[in-house]
């Protein structure tokens, strides 16, 4: 980030932030799948609810 912080993409204030685009099993966005770095830092369950 421009003031030193280094974040995931998908987290607050970075690029990737729409969910529904940039990680969704459903999305065919061509940069779907960039975005999921945060969800899966931050959500307890997310590697549990992964489309199998």
């Amino acid at each position: 980030m421009n003031d030193g912080r280094i974040l995931p993409m998908g987290a607050p204030d970075t690029t990737y932030t729409e969910k529904e685009t940039y990680c969704s099993a459903t999305s065919t966005h061509e940069h779907n799948g960039i975005g999921c770095t945060y969800y899966a830092l931050t959500e307890k369950n997310y590697f549990n609810e992964l489309p199998r």
